[in-house]
């Protein structure tokens, strides 16, 4: 069976996803990376308007505003739904960005840095914006924050890497991917 695709808005999000993934449920996706978050969907609603292929796309909501995150999945499902005619697809929403699998826990700040975290302030700013934190805190990943993901991942304490891995957002990819893989057809699913 060809493997299923998974689409994100961008190389980072692609770098961030294969880190964290299984290398299984890796070697069954063909990745790959959109130009921004309408790049992709559009990518994801072609595919799927050819039929055959599931689809696993993912975006970053920019916002952590419970309101405009519903607003954005209904309105990315709507024409998700009308392209699928029936070929398996799953949305995913990192919110606010993808960075926040990294960020999820103050011991995910803790094992990163080094350091506890100064206050609740930093905490929650770390999760409000997870990608711009890390660029702070990491001087390689504010220069080219591209070229420095990769050795920053594979550098990631196993604690940060085993909570991601165990989240829902990650472990809602790994089921589906093993769904479409093995039975081929799937019902549309959808989630966060």
């Amino acid at each position: 069976m060809k493997p299923a695709f998974l689409i994100t808005e961008g190389k980072s999000d692609q770098l961030v996803l294969r880190s964290l993934l299984p290398k299984e449920t890796v070697k069954r996706l063909k990745m790959v990376a959109g130009n921004g978050r309408y790049s992709a969907i559009s990518q994801t609603e072609s595919i799927l308007a050819m039929g055959g292929r599931p689809v696993a796309v993912v975006v970053d909501a920019d916002t952590s505003a419970v309101r405009a995150v519903e607003e954005l999945r209904e309105m990315l499902q709507f024409g998700l739904r009308q392209a699928a005619s029936g070929t398996p697809y799953l949305l995913r929403i990192a919110v606010p960005e993808i960075e926040f699998l990294l960020l999820s826990d103050e011991r995910d700040i803790l094992a990163l840095t080094h350091k506890e975290p100064d206050s609740k302030y930093e905490t929650c700013y770390a999760r409000e914006h997870p990608k711009q934190y890390l660029q702070e805190k990491f001087p390689a990943l504010a220069k080219n924050y591209i070229a420095a993901l990769p050795e920053f991942l594979a550098a990631l304490p196993a604690s940060v890497k085993e909570r991601a891995r165990k989240s829902e957002f990650i472990q809602g990819l790994v089921a589906f991917t093993e769904k479409v893989s093995n039975v081929g057809a799937a019902p549309a699913l959808q989630g966060r």
